[in-house]
């Protein structure tokens, strides 16, 4: 095995391999890795939504407040599990 590296860098992910002879189709697969920060993001994110949805649900508010606030909260719920999905996470539902 050579000393030399190959690197490629998606997004925050540095791949090396010792010998580039030895690259294997799998290893060789190019392949945009999403960063552990932007998917701690998400989940921080899905974490303050819930948050917010538990505070909502407690607050004095007429009906049509609540429900307009219920919807946001959906519409939010909805483009994060787009994210999930754009990530290659598993759903919410199942990661817990």
């Amino acid at each position: 095995m050579t000393a030399a590296f190959v690197q490629r860098m998606h997004d925050g992910v540095l791949l090396r391999y010792g010998d580039p002879g030895a690259l294997r189709p799998h290893h060789a697969y190019e392949r945009p890795q999403v960063s552990d920060r932007r998917r701690n993001a998400l989940i921080k994110a899905e974490g303050e939504l819930l948050a917010l949805q538990i505070i909502a649900d407690h607050l004095d508010l007429s009906g049509i407040a609540r429900t307009r606030i219920a919807d946001a909260l959906e519409s939010i719920r909805v483009a994060l599990e787009v994210k999930r999905r754009d990530y290659g996470m598993a759903a919410a539902e199942e990661a817990a």
